[in-house]
C-alpha cells in the first residue's frame, strides 16, 4: 500500500449502484495510506434530480439515501479512519471548458472538468476518478485521468423495483383467480363439440300454401262462424 494520499472523485452512479461511501474501504480500494473524497457540485445536483425525477422508485430511494448521507458530512469531514470528505463548490467556467473541448451541459464533462481544475491547482496530488460508467471512463482516459473501477462485490443487490414487485404480485394473483374459473365444455349426442343444423326458410316450404287452401273447405259452418265473430 502506498504512503501517498489519494484524492478521489466519485461519480453519481457510484451512489446509486454501490454501497454507501462510509461502508467502502477506500484506503484498500485505492491502495493509499489516506483518502480524501471530493464531492463535485454536479454530483450533488444530479443526486437531487434523481431522487425526484428518476422513473424507478428504487433509484429514487437510493438517491434520497445518498443525499441524506452526504448531508451528514456537512458538519463533519471524517468518513472513517484515514478517509475524509469535502464538498467542492468551484466548477469549470466557460473559458476553461472551451479550451479543453468540454460541453458544460453534460454532467460527465462537468465532473471531469472539476477534477482537472482541482488537479491543476494541486500539482503533484494523485487524483482518481471512481466510476464504472463506460462513456465517463473513455473521456477520463482521453485526459489521462487515473480510474478506479469499483469491485462487483461492492455493487448493491439488484432488488426489484417496488412497483415492479407489486405488478408481479398482481399478475400472480390474477393467474390464481383464472385457475379457479371452471373450464366450460359442450358436447352433443355423437360426442362431438359441434353440430350442423339446417334451418328451412319460408320460401323453401312450397307446400305450405296449398295445404292451407285444402284445409279451408273442411271447416264446418260453426267453425267459420266462430272465426267470423
Amino acid at each position: 500500500m502506498s504512503s501517498q494520499t489519494a484524492v478521489v472523485f466519485p461519480d453519481t452512479n457510484l451512489f446509486l449502484h454501490y454501497r454507501p461511501l462510509n461502508e467502502i474501504d477506500w484506503c484498500r480500494f485505492l491502495q493509499a495510506a489516506s483518502v480524501e473524497i471530493k464531492i463535485a457540485t454536479v454530483v450533488t445536483r444530479e443526486l437531487e434530480e434523481q431522487k425526484v425525477l428518476h422513473q424507478s422508485q428504487k433509484m429514487r430511494d437510493r438517491a434520497a439515501t445518498a443525499v441524506k448521507l452526504l448531508v451528514k458530512y456537512l458538519g463533519q469531514s471524517q468518513v472513517r479512519d484515514g478517509v475524509t470528505l469535502e464538498f467542492l463548490v468551484k466548477e469549470p467556467d466557460a473559458d476553461f471548458a472551451a479550451s479543453r473541448g468540454f460541453n458544460l451541459k453534460l454532467g460527465d464533462d462537468r465532473l471531469i472538468g472539476t477534477l482537472l481544475l482541482y488537479r491543476e491547482e494541486h500539482p503533484g496530488v494523485r487524483c482518481v476518478l471512481a466510476t464504472s460508467d463506460l462513456p465517463l471512463k473513455v473521456k477520463a482516459s482521453h485526459y489521462q485521468i487515473e480510474l478506479a473501477i469499483p469491485s462487483e462485490t461492492l455493487r448493491l443487490p439488484s432488488e426489484p423495483d417496488p412497483l415492479e414487485k407489486k405488478n408481479k404480485q398482481l399478475e400472480a394473483e390474477l393467474r390464481r383467480y383464472k385457475s379457479r374459473e371452471p373450464a366450460l365444455d359442450i358436447s352433443f349426442e355423437d360426442g362431438g363439440n359441434h353440430a350442423r343444423f339446417r334451418i328451412k326458410s319460408q320460401s323453401d316450404d312450397s307446400e305450405s300454401e296449398p295445404e292451407i287452401q285444402n284445409q279451408v273447405p273442411r271447416l264446418t259452418d260453426c267453425e267459420v262462424a266462430y272465426f267470423q265473430t
